[in-house]
This record gives C-alpha cells, sequence and structure tokens, in this order.
C-alpha cells in the first residue's frame, strides 16, 4: 500500500499507508481535477507559493528551517521570484484548503506547490520523485553491546533483552504492521499521526519520546530518524542522546520505500514542467540539503545511503 500525500508517508498507511510520517491522506484532503479547473485563470504567477505545515521538522516550520524549506527557496531564487507560504497543520483537507482552495478576492489559489507528496495524491497531479527514502528503526544503542544492523540483527537480540523493550510506531503504518507479524505489538507505545493538537509532530516519537526515555526503539520514516537522532546527539538535557539507525529498505514484504515527488494543480502542467526542469538542474544542490539533514536515500539499487 502507497502513501497517497506527504502526512501518510511519514506515518505511514504512512500512512494510512498504512509518514509520515508519511500515509492516507492526512493532507490531502478531497478534491477532483474537475473542481480545481472551475475557478477564473489564475493571474501571472508573482510568488513561488507553497503549501506546508507549519511544525513538521525535518520537513518543513514556520522559520523556515526544513529541508523542504531550503529547497522550496532554492527554486524560488532561480526562478526570482518571492517565496510565499500558506500554513496549515497536517490533517485531513490539507490540499483542498490550501492547492485547491481559490481566493476570488486576490484571483489566485492559495498556493501552487506542495513539496512532498506521492503518486495518487488526490488533489494535484505529481512531479517526477525527487527522492527516495524507507522506513528506519531507530533504536538506543544501549540495548546491545554490539551496532545492529539489520532487522535481524534487532530481532535476534536475547529475547530477556527483546522482551523488555518498548517500541514507539505510528497507528495504522507499515511498522505497525511489521511488529504485529513479529509478535512484538504488546510491546508498543501507538502515536496518532494526526491528534487533533497543532502542536504534535511525528518527530516527537523520538526528540521526547526515545530521548526522554519513554522507548527504547521506534519505527519512523526516515527523514524523522535520519535528523533527529543526529539533532539529539548534542542534546544536554536529554536522558538519551546515543541512537542506532536500521534501515528497513530490505524487508520486501512491507510498503516501507517510497518516491516522494512534489504536486501542483491538474491544470497547471506548466508549473509541473518548470519543477521537473529544476530537480535536474539542482539535483546536487538537492543531494547536498538533503545530506545536511541526514536523510536515508535510497538508490536505483536498492541501497541506503545516509547524509553523513
Amino acid at each position: 500500500m502507497k502513501p497517497h500525500s506527504y502526512g501518510e508517508y511519514v506515518s505511514g498507511r504512512f500512512c494510512r499507508l498504512g509518514m509520515l510520517v508519511l500515509g492516507a491522506l492526512v493532507l490531502a484532503g478531497v478534491g477532483s481535477p474537475a473542481a480545481a479547473q472551475e475557478a477564473p485563470e489564475v493571474q501571472e504567477r508573482e510568488a513561488f507559493r507553497v503549501c506546508a505545515p507549519p511544525n513538521n521538522l525535518p520537513f518543513s516550520s514556520r522559520e523556515e528551517r526544513g529541508f523542504e524549506n531550503k529547497v522550496a527557496q532554492l527554486f524560488a531564487e532561480d526562478l526570482g521570484l518571492s517565496i510565499e507560504y500558506t500554513w496549515l497543520p497536517q490533517k485531513m483537507g490539507f490540499g483542498r484548503n490550501t492547492l485547491t482552495k481559490y481566493l476570488p478576492e486576490k484571483g489566485r489559489y492559495r498556493c501552487d506547490v506542495v513539496m512532498s507528496a506521492t503518486e495518487g495524491f488526490e488533489v494535484g497531479q505529481t512531479t517526477e520523485p525527487w527522492y527516495r527514502s524507507t522506513y528506519v528503526i531507530v533504536y538506543r544503542k544501549g540495548i546491545s553491546d554490539e551496532p545492529l544492523k539489520t532487522p535481524q540483527d534487532f530481532l535476534n537480540l536475547p529475547e530477556e533483552t527483546l522482551s523488555s523493550l518498548q517500541i514507539g510506531v505510528f497507528t495504522k503504518s507499515p511498522g505497525a504492521t511489521w511488529l504485529v507479524d513479529n509478535q512484538l505489538m504488546q510491546q508498543s507505545t501507538s502515536y496518532k499521526i494526526d491528534s487533533g493538537n497543532w502542536q504534535d509532530y511525528p518527530g516527537q516519537v523520538i526528540a521526547k519520546g526515545m530521548a526522554r526515555g519513554e522507548v527504547d526503539a521506534a519505527i519512523v520514516w526516515g527523514p524523522i530518524g535520519g535528523y533527529y537522532t543526529k539533532r539529539l546527539a548534542d542534546c544536554s538535557d536529554c536522558k538519551n542522546t546515543d541512537f542506532g539507525l536500521i534501515p528497513l529498505n530490505g524487508e520486501k514484504k512491507y510498503p516501507f520505500v517510497f518516491p516522494i515527488s512534489m504536486a501542483v494543480r491538474y491544470s497547471d502542467d506548466g508549473l509541473k514542467d518548470t519543477l521537473n526542469r529544476l530537480m535536474q538542474e539542482h539535483k546536487a544542490e538537492i543531494d547536498r540539503i538533503l545530506a545536511e539533514y541526514n536523510v536515508p536515500i535510497v538508490s536505483d539499487d536498492g541501497e541506503v545511503h545516509w547524509g553523513d
């Protein structure tokens, strides 16, 4: 099962993958090509307008500290445009209330681009993928004397160790399915991707749960795992700061690997073509940005490459 929107792949369906995740259509909402094309013609583009959640690092933040913010700024500068955001938490109706929300008084839509989407995004069309990542297991290194490199290494922990672990996972995610299949669901602490509180974010399973010692491991969308494990290494008031990561791309039975694209309205073929061109021309810069955020990238040969 593939995620249809940014919210899904991160958490799972991601998610109703089964995100970010990550996904479901937590972000997309309901819409149709016909509805998107009924509004009057949009005025000549005066800005690079992006729809994004305001509290969703490492992807986006109101302070523009996420890697999606960095790539959006790169594209805006190339086009000679200012960048404008419409901020909306990752909830049901995200796409309907942003990408396809026409503002008659302004003669335009609220925004024109969603920086992360997957094939099947309901309210728009997607570009070529700009990266491909995988879910990961983040674990507290203290649970093992040796680094854990594969999912089987994790499952092969001594029984007394494995049975004592508390594992964070998003509900209705491929990670939850993996835990069920390996008889570990009874040890899980479930997190909701759409809690109803805009201050919640997918990364809190690591930034709060693991750092405070509430969980010993977590199954999360790769960009979340890579970012927070690196960021928390220097946390002075965290109980736990040393984490390992196990990529789940080798678990072929489960939808852990997803290509991530951008999304525009069905009627905006010109912008789609422009974004595809910009992704090709700025591939080196995009790769550097992803590496800076420690995003695990799944290459064409199936191998995982990390920013560090």
